[in-house]
């Protein structure tokens, strides 16, 4: 009888855990048949290489969904992998290499797709003899890529240079660099190191693609390395990150730019010379490199009123713009993060215009972010609705087939431009498909490599950082001996209240090697509503932390003033006081932190389990 009574209670329990798991997996095939649905909406699909699943190897272990950092390329159906978003694709190639038994492989999109790429050589060379193509214009949209094939492009001149011997005339260049975004500026360094003869023409300003994109925009996920000045620091760089050191690239006297100068025409002369002319001047040079991106001309909508001042294709800064109306047409990622840029600026009244009746092809982050200004009230989005006319003090949409006027003083239209695939055409290169399944394989193991470097926190015990320098807050009680800026042995410190500032690398560990030691009782405050700075694994170790109760952690909190035995914070607004012992204030600098150049020998500090220098 016990021994059925015991059955029974096993079928039951085993019948449970059953009927949950399936019932999740129907959940989670219905979250990925929506998507599906969602991702046929644009039905150009993958614009270049993306992944090919082999079903008959695929063993449903979901790997390579959960390493997408595009959000929902991929998803499960029927126990298998399946591209349900492949537009999103953009080559990051971590779910080959995710895949523990090789049915992913990395493949061009259908040559109708591809046929407008320029057909470059594995040294990113043209048709058309030291023509060279780099970055996002040869088919690979990542930053990191752009960057290494600036270097390498130059790398390539410069040994062809040197077996020719002999320079031409003065008035001839080494090579000419056409953009000076992240390829361009690049190759710039690299020619400066070679003591290369160059100069790089700009048509718009330094930064390219990047200086356009919002504030804070995430633009890098992986390490990246620059010519004379090493690798960066950190893994994830925002906007900002890059424009601060693109400025002090701008400064340097031997970097030799010419902004606002646009390449009209490129031809090649009998003696291998090219010629270039542009908006200002003419050029004469051995070799071109073309780092011109893929965005070209924006497109226009062709509405009236459309060439008022007021209507605009780019934003440079939202800060700029406060308590005013504002539209912004378009519904891609440009789109979105303008729109919600605007929306957190103080007073604006911002309304997105799409013409499609959802969001289809933005990154899932946006997805999540736009769904959250629409519920704060921050953003108004009009699905179904197209501009009919641009007003002084107005717009006219139609919306869902009827006409709408709202008063406005600003419009950003994001359509989408022209890219200069004309322009390549007119100049002699050749247009085709371009296999980059090599290098975006290699990118995914550079990548793989890195992050296996970058985690160096194994346990909570054994936390490895490097020295940081010291950051004043300039707030009353800062001089008090309870003060210190860097932590030296958390193993001294026990059952004290302990405040750490900061939301970056030292923060994070310091509150980790702290909270796992001695009975303390640890705050970290941070003054954003989420830590988006440093790898992916220091937000891992925060929402660790505060699920073990190892660590209290204010979001949106600035230190006011310090006492003998407290510290007066202000949380989201709201003044508080906390009970104190110590006080860390560990803020990573943003402009001095940048690179992994690794300081003389002597006087570089390492510390080991528990403890900062």
């Amino acid at each position: 009888m016990d021994t059925l009574l015991a059955l029974g209670v096993a079928v039951v329990i085993a019948f449970f855990f059953l009927h949950r798991y399936l019932r999740g997996l129907k959940k989670t095939e219905e979250r990925a048949r929506a998507a599906a649905e969602k991702g046929k909406l644009y039905s150009e699909g993958p614009r270049s290489q993306h992944p090919h699943i082999d079903t008959t190897f695929c063993i449903g272990c979901q790997s390579c969904t959960m390493v997408c950092p595009e959000g929902d390329v991929l998803a499960m159906l029927g126990g298998k992998a399946v591209i349900v978003n492949g537009y999103k694709c953009i080559g990051h190639s971590l779910c080959a290499e995710a895949c523990p038994v090789g049915a992913i492989t990395m493949v061009m999109a259908s040559p109708s797709m591809s046929a407008d790429m320029p057909q470059l050589t594995p040294e990113y060379e043209t048709n058309v003899q030291n023509l060279f193509i780099v970055g996002e214009l040869g088919g690979l949209a990542l930053i990191k890529n752009a960057v290494n094939q600036g270097r390498e492009c130059i790398d390539t001149i410069d040994q062809r240079l040197n077996s020719m011997g002999s320079r031409p005339a003065a008035d001839v260049y080494d090579v000419l660099i056409v953009g000076a975004g992240p390829a361009g500026i690049t190759a710039s360094l690299r020619a400066i190191e070679k003591n290369l003869k160059y100069v790089t023409v700009e048509q718009d300003e330094v930064g390219g693609t990047v200086a356009k994109y919002p504030r804070q925009k995430l633009v890098m996920t992986s390490p990246v390395e620059f010519p004379m000045y090493g690798k960066f620091k950190k893994t994830e760089l925002s906007k900002e990150n890059l424009l601060a050191f693109w400025d002090k690239v701008l400064h340097r006297a031997d970097f030799q730019v010419r902004a606002g100068e646009k390449v009209d025409d490129i031809k090649k002369g009998s003696d291998g010379i090219f010629t270039v002319t542009t908006s200002k001047s003419q050029y004469r040079t051995r070799a071109v490199i073309l780092a011109l991106g893929k965005t070209g001309t924006p497109r226009k909508l062709g509405v009236k009123g459309e060439e008022m001042p007021k209507v605009m294709y780019r934003l440079i800064e939202a800060d700029h713009y406060i308590n005013k109306k504002i539209l912004v047409v378009g519904g891609g990622d440009s789109a979105v993060e303008a729109a919600m840029g605007l929306a957190h600026q103080a007073g604006n009244e911002v309304t997105l215009s799409y013409r499609q009746d959802r969001f289809s092809r933005i990154k899932e982050r946006n997805s999540t972010r736009v769904e959250e200004c629409v519920r704060s009230g921050k953003l108004k989005v009009l699905f179904n609705s197209t501009p009919l006319e641009f007003r002084e003090h107005a717009v006219v949409l139609e919306v869902k087939g009827e006409r709408m006027e709202i008063p406005n003083d600003f419009v950003w239209i994001f359509a989408g431009g022209t890219p200069p695939y004309d322009f390549l055409k007119k100049i002699g290169v050749q247009l085709g498909s371009h296999d980059l399944t090599v290098e975006a394989s290699k990118e995914a193991r550079e990548q793989k490599a890195a992050k296996k470097e970058k985690e160096v926190v194994k346990t909570p015990e054994a936390p490895v950082v490097e020295a940081f320098a010291e950051a004043k807050l300039g707030i009353a009680g800062e001089d008090l001996p309870k003060v210190a800026y860097r932590l030296d042995d958390a193993q001294r410190y026990e059952d004290k209240d302990i405040l750490i500032i900061g939301g970056g690398d030292s923060a994070i560990r310091a509150a980790l090697a702290l909270g796992y030691s001695g009975r303390n009782r640890v705050t970290l405050t941070y003054r954003g509503d989420h830590f988006q700075r440093g790898p992916t694994h220091n937000r891992q170790l925060v929402d660790r932390l505060e699920h073990e109760k190892k660590v209290r952690i204010l979001r949106n909190a600035t230190v006011a003033a310090i006492t003998n035995d407290s510290v007066l914070v202000t949380v989201a607004g709201r003044p508080a006081e906390i009970p104190n012992d110590l006080v860390f204030i560990l803020i990573d600098s943003e402009s001095e932190q940048l690179f992994q150049t690794p300081p003389p020998a002597a006087t570089r500090t390492l510390v080991r389990p528990g403890s900062y220098s």
